[in-house]
C-alpha cells in the first residue's frame, strides 16, 4: 500500500510537470519586485537632476502664485484694495479742465501703483517676483514721466494710460490661467485682465480731446489697481485655510 500510494504521488508529480519548478517561482517575483523599486527610484532620481538644471517655465512660475509664509497677510491687501476703490470713487467725482492737473494725478497713481508692485514681490513666489518687479519698475517711469511733461499733450497721457492699462490686462490673464488651479475664483481676474486690455486700446484710439475722459482714464487705472488687491487678499485668505485644514 505505501508502495502504490508513492507510485501514485510520483506520477501524479510528472503529470503536472513535477514541483520542482515551483520554488524557483518565488525569486523571480521578488527579483521583479525588486527591479520595479530600482526603477522607480532611478526615475525620481532623473526628475530630481533635470528640476536642478537651471528651472523650466514651470519651475520658474509656479502655479501658486503666493508664498505660505504671507497666508496672515492677507488682511492687508484687502485694505489696500478698499482704499484703492475708495480712491478711485473719488477720482471720478473731481472735476479737473487742464491736462497738467490730470497729468499729475495719473503721475501720483503710478508711482503709487508701482511700490505697490514692490510690495507684492515680498509675498510673491519664484518668477512671479521678476514679473511685479518689471511692472513696478513700469509704471514708476510711466508716473515720473506724467509729473516731469505735465503740459505734453492730450495723446501723450492717453498713450500713457493705455500703456498702463495693457500691460496691467496681459499679467491679470497670465495669472488667471496659471493659477487657476488655486484660486476658485480665477475666472474673474480673466475677465478682469480682458476688461483692461480693451480699455487699452480704446483709450488709445479715442482721441477726443476732453479733459473728463482723461478723469475717467485715471480713475479706471485706480480702479483696476483696487480690484487686483482685493484678488491677492482672497488668494491668501484661501491658502491660508489650506494651510489650516491640512
Amino acid at each position: 500500500a505505501i508502495a502504490l500510494s508513492l507510485w501514485s504521488i510520483r506520477g501524479a508529480g510528472d503529470r503536472t510537470g513535477g514541483i520542482q519548478h515551483a520554488p524557483e517561482k518565488a525569486p523571480r517575483r521578488k527579483h521583479s519586485a525588486s527591479a520595479l523599486r530600482k526603477t522607480g527610484i532611478a526615475w525620481r532620481e532623473f526628475r530630481s537632476r533635470e528640476n536642478l538644471k537651471g528651472g523650466t517655465m514651470n519651475d520658474m512660475f509656479e502655479e501658486r502664485e503666493v508664498v505660505e509664509e504671507a497666508a496672515d497677510k492677507w488682511w492687508l491687501f484687502l485694505l489696500t484694495g478698499i482704499a484703492w476703490l475708495v480712491f478711485a470713487l473719488i477720482v471720478f467725482q473731481w472735476d479737473y479742465t487742464t491736462v497738467a492737473a490730470i497729468s499729475y494725478l495719473f503721475g501720483v497713481v503710478a508711482i503709487v501703483a508701482g511700490v505697490n508692485e514692490f510690495f507684492q514681490i515680498a509675498v510673491s513666489t519664484t518668477g512671479w517676483k521678476w514679473i511685479h518687479g518689471l511692472l513696478g519698475v513700469l509704471f514708476i517711469l510711466a508716473g515720473i514721466y506724467a509729473l516731469w511733461h505735465p503740459y505734453d499733450t492730450f495723446a501723450a497721457l492717453s498713450g500713457l494710460v493705455g500703456l498702463f492699462l495693457l500691460a496691467k490686462g496681459i499679467f491679470d490673464l497670465t495669472v488667471a490661467f496659471i493659477t487657476k488651479g488655486q484660486f476658485e475664483l480665477w475666472w474673474l481676474q480673466l475677465v478682469a485682465g480682458l476688461i483692461e486690455i480693451m480699455l487699452a486700446f480704446w483709450v488709445a484710439g479715442n482721441h477726443k480731446e476732453k479733459a473728463i475722459l482723461l478723469v475717467v482714464y485715471v480713475g479706471i487705472v485706480a480702479l483696476s489697481r483696487g480690484i487686483t488687491e482685493i484678488f491677492l487678499a482672497f488668494k491668501l485668505k484661501g491658502l491660508r485655510r489650506t494651510m489650516a485644514a491640512a
